[in-house]
């Protein structure tokens, strides 16, 4: 990735972005990050989500070589506004039909390599916030276990985060 591009997703720097607008689908770094993968790791910009994916939607959904998304990434990260900004634009970017609720969704569900989702990483980091968003915005949550076998609620439970627990039972 371009040292310039790359230090501009960091910071959500999105005029720069917007510059490498023709590049960002092939700008990734050694372990296939996107711009969108390191401004979820470095930045709390909702803003900049929505710039980046107002030039590439195609990015919302792309995996790095460890099969995380910037969802992943963000929810691991603690950042409540990137994921939020994901979410929205995710919904917001599809086309009006009677399936329109399946692209993002299955963006909530989306397993990395080890089988986790966003939703075991941000209960793994103890983010209520980010619990409580990916689970109001799937109200059918399935809890998917990863290659450990643990689901979200096994990790709340395992690691006494009781308001995490009342959350995802809906109590």
């Amino acid at each position: 990735m371009d040292p310039q591009l790359y230090k501009a997703a960091q910071s959500g720097d999105s005029d720069v972005i917007r510059r490498c607008a023709d590049q960002l689908d092939s700008q990734l770094t050694p372990n296939q990050n996107t711009v969108l993968h390191i401004l979820a790791q470095f930045c709390d910009s909702s803003y900049a989500v929505e710039q980046i994916l107002g030039i590439n939607h195609s990015l919302l959904c792309k995996q790095n070589a460890k099969g995380n998304t910037a969802l992943h990434v963000a929810a691991r990260n603690r950042y409540s506004g990137v994921v939020r900004a994901l979410i929205d634009c995710a919904k917001n970017g599809e086309k009006p039909d009677k399936h329109s609720s399946e692209g993002w969704i299955k963006m909530l569900r989306l397993p990395n390599n080890n089988r986790d989702t966003a939703l075991h990483l941000a209960v793994r980091t103890n983010c209520y916030d980010i619990v409580e968003l990916l689970v109001k915005e799937d109200d059918e949550l399935p809890q998917p276990r990863n290659k450990a076998g643990e689901s979200p609620l096994y990790l709340a439970v395992e690691r006494g985060y009781h308001d995490i627990v009342d959350l995802i039972l809906g109590t």
